[in-house]
């Protein structure tokens, strides 16, 4: 939040929201990860919103590397992407029953970086940027919201091969399936 210029940055996990955050002079420790819907009304109807997304494909492969490397204590993680997809997938109650403030019983589903990025934009916001188009799109909130443009640099990188070749057919699916919300909303496909 800025109340300077009147902006709120809404962070989605692995999605920029590190580097998106710096680039806008925010202290991303303090720009915390919450849902639209969460935020006082006075700030939602009177700042700026805005967020980045990322195709979700994309986005549970650096989330998994990323909770790898940290060695994210709160679930056993399985050691091959396969393997941490299934379980993903058979231990979800349900990822949509309602987008309220708590998504499912599905302790997985409660780590921020695998909750659905719908979950946090639950309400509608001024700009949806996209990692995939990262500096355009940033230089576009930056003119939005009248501020300096920075190059912003990417903090928090996970090293992979393209998403795609992570996957096979049926985890491909188990993903459209468990994020499909967010693939309809924000417009992505697997391919993309």
């Amino acid at each position: 939040m800025n109340l300077g210029t009147r902006f709120l940055f809404l962070p989605i996990a692995r999605a920029a929201s590190t580097s998106v955050s710096q680039g806008l002079g925010l202290n991303p420790k303090i720009n915390t990860h919450k849902q639209v819907s969460c935020i006082e009304p006075r700030l939602y109807n009177g700042y700026y919103t805005s967020s980045f997304v990322r195709n979700p494909w994309d986005r549970l492969l650096s989330s998994y590397i990323w909770l790898r490397q940290i060695r994210y204590k709160d679930c056993e993680l399985p050691n091959s992407f396969e393997e941490f997809i299934k379980k993903l997938d058979s231990e979800r109650v349900d990822l949509f029953p309602s987008l309220e403030c708590k998504i499912d019983a599905n302790p997985m589903m409660q780590i921020l970086h695998l909750r659905p990025m719908s979950f946090y934009l639950d309400k509608p916001i001024d700009f949806t940027g996209k990692y995939e188009k990262l500096n355009k799109d940033f230089f576009i909130l930056c003119d939005k919201i009248g501020i300096a443009r920075a190059i912003p640099n990417k903090l928090r990188v996970t090293e992979h091969k393209d998403y795609k070749s992570y996957y096979n057919k049926k985890t491909e699916d188990i993903v459209s399936r468990l994020y499909k919300v967010d693939i309809e909303k924000f417009n992505y496909s697997f391919k993309e």
